[in-house]
């Protein structure tokens, strides 16, 4: 039990921050809700039409809730040093990832996401069978007007959780917790990642593809790459959004279902080739899932000090894990009944 109690310290400082992280961004979406009912008051008091309670309802419920992850991001970069005893820089290595493997993950991931967001979409689609409506996600989120409102639609969901979501969680969480194992905390940095999302649409979908930038930031020992492929899922989402107002839906299905099929056609052969260059890898440095019997025993074999068991002991009675849990399975809740409430 005393093996494990540095890492039941840097999980509950880890989820701690993390927790603190999630209350200030839930007040700040409070406050945008507030600002958003005091412009429908103004807009209703002086008669000032559609197109004003369009834009108050893009910015107040959207951009400004948005913008709050950089400004939390710079926060947790000031705190961490203080309370978690991390250092962003230490995620960030100098090692160039091998040209071929980032060009093979940039052409698996989106195949791979396709895959997760059909999953997805059966799960929330049994929660809808049950009596338990969780909509679509992609409702919730106001339609731009002009290039202007286009161009920070993109920002806001491609650029910045690209950069402070990979940040956080394949930088803080994962590469703080993978000198303990690093199986487990691309395991636990996933699930955190999932949870954070707070939609039953989303956390399993964030969940799986969390998972694979995981093994990717652990692979390569960076999260340079990780941030480039959340950036072209985000972005590909972004573009179908916006091309839902401009193009026929009917039409617009027929080309998703293509893309799709081409996406994981396209997955299935890069991810063979990946597999194959990995299996004949002559370099020194372990892949995470190598088919090589050796080598997968070589990465997965306990960290020095920490069994999987000690890792597990100290994930389930780490407070921090749990309140962190408990705060975002009750967000999840809260957005569902809210959903119900708008039906």
């Amino acid at each position: 039990m005393e093996k494990t109690l540095e890492l039941k310290s840097r999980l509950n400082s880890t989820f701690g921050i993390l927790s603190l992280f999630s209350v200030v961004s839930g007040a700040v979406s409070i406050i945008s809700a507030i600002l958003y009912f005091i412009a429908q008051i103004i807009i209703d008091g002086f008669s000032l039409g559609e197109a004003v309670y369009l834009k108050s309802n893009f910015y107040c419920l959207f951009i400004i809730p948005q913008f709050l992850l950089p400004i939390s991001t710079a926060l947790l970069a000031c705190l961490i040093p203080v309370i978690g005893k991390f250092k962003f820089r230490s995620c960030i290595k100098k090692e160039k990832v091998p040209v071929v493997y980032s060009l093979l993950s940039v052409l698996i991931f989106p195949g791979l996401s396709t895959v997760f967001s059909y999953i997805s979409y059966m799960i929330s689609e049994l929660f809808n069978m049950i009596g338990i409506p969780v909509g679509d996600i992609n409702s919730a989120i106001p339609t731009p007007n002009g290039l202007g409102e286009i161009f920070l639609l993109f920002f806001v969901m491609a650029v910045l959780p690209a950069i402070c979501e990979e940040l956080i969680y394949r930088g803080f969480v994962l590469t703080g917790l993978s000198e303990y194992g690093k199986v487990g905390a691309v395991v636990v940095s996933s699930i955190a990642f999932g949870l954070m999302h707070a939609t039953v649409q989303q956390i399993p979908f964030a969940f799986a593809i969390g998972l694979f930038l995981g093994y990717i930031a652990i692979r390569f020992n960076s999260i340079v790459l990780p941030m480039v492929l959340h950036f072209i899922n985000n972005f590909i989402a972004c573009l179908f959004m916006v091309l839902q107002e401009y193009v026929d839906n009917a039409l617009l299905n027929n080309i998703s279902l293509c893309v799709d099929i081409f996406f994981v056609a396209v997955s299935v052969l890069a991810l063979a080739i990946f597999i194959i260059l990995s299996v004949h890898e002559k370099k020194d440095k372990v892949s995470m899932f190598q088919i090589d019997s050796v080598n997968i025993a070589e990465y997965t074999k306990d960290s020095p000090g920490y069994t999987k068991a000690d890792f597990l002991s100290a994930v389930m009675h780490s407070w921090g894990f749990w309140l962190f849990t408990v705060i975002y399975l009750f967000t999840t809740v809260i957005n569902i009944a809210v959903m119900q409430l708008s039906i």
